[in-house]
């Protein structure tokens, strides 16, 4: 899985999700930006527009698209059902852990992604990108360092966010990839959208059983080759599913 750059030292463009669930082109600090590989092969699988939906080689004429199609809905699927199940949370944290989540979630979901490599200075300094409407991406928290580590801390052994190590490239400040839920609870929502999907085309006939069962097992073994090496770390990290996502 190649890294996901700009064009250029120079340039970056991200986007942002419009209402409609379509992609929209959002500024970003300049420079390329990097996360890992089994973080970029689960955020090509969502609606960000960044990353090309990968070309599986079990893939049958035209199955691409309906893949495409399912992953997206396991994506809303899991974004609505967070969105949903947030609030009834908010009680077991902190102030200082409600701005550290809310980052996360401006700089994934707010994106189309599931993962986002974060630096400490945004969650303590904000980020002074602009969003579609022109607001600036994430204020400055009023965290400090000894506050972001401990809200980091609590909120992964609450089971709240996902935390693996980010590459590192050319000596740049050392990060983590965040994520607004537990990897392994966020791949099971994910996929419970994406057979609801899955089984509709079953119904109406663009699919078979056959190989909609097919399509399933092989992005799971997509998945475990990809991504098995940062669910085994967010496990190590605190990420157990220790509360209800939705």
């Amino acid at each position: 899985m190649a890294y996901a750059q700009c064009a250029d030292d120079r340039d970056f463009t991200d986007y942002e999700l419009d209402d409609a669930g379509g992609p929209e082109p959002a500024c970003r600090p300049k420079g390329k930006w990097f996360t890992n590989g089994g973080a970029e092969f689960l955020n090509s699988l969502c609606p960000n527009g960044q990353f090309p939906f990968p070309d599986f080689d079990c893939l049958e004429a035209g199955e691409r698209g309906l893949l495409e199609e399912a992953c997206t809905y396991g994506f809303n699927t899991f974004k609505e059902s967070w969105n949903g199940g947030i609030f009834d949370r908010f009680k077991e944290f902190t102030v200082a852990e409600q701005r550290i989540l809310a980052v996360v979630e401006r700089k994934t979901l707010r994106f189309g992604k599931l993962l986002e490599k974060i630096p400490r200075k945004t969650f303590l300094l904000g980020d002074d990108g602009t969003d579609r409407f022109g607001l600036p991406l994430i204020s400055k928290t009023g965290l400090d360092e000894a506050g972001l580590t401990r809200g980091l801390r609590a909120l992964a052994g609450k089971g709240a966010i996902a935390r693996v190590r980010a590459d590192q490239f050319n000596g740049r400040e050392r990060s983590n990839v965040f994520g607004v839920f537990p990897l392994t609870g966020m791949l099971q929502i994910f996929f419970i959208g994406l057979e609801n999907k899955i089984f509709e085309f079953q119904q109406n006939g663009k699919l078979s059983a056959t190989r909609g069962t097919a399509l399933k097992e092989a992005l799971e073994e997509e998945l475990r080759e990809h991504c098995g090496e940062i669910l085994k770390e967010d496990q190590l990290n605190g990420g157990a599913v220790a509360g209800n996502c939705g």
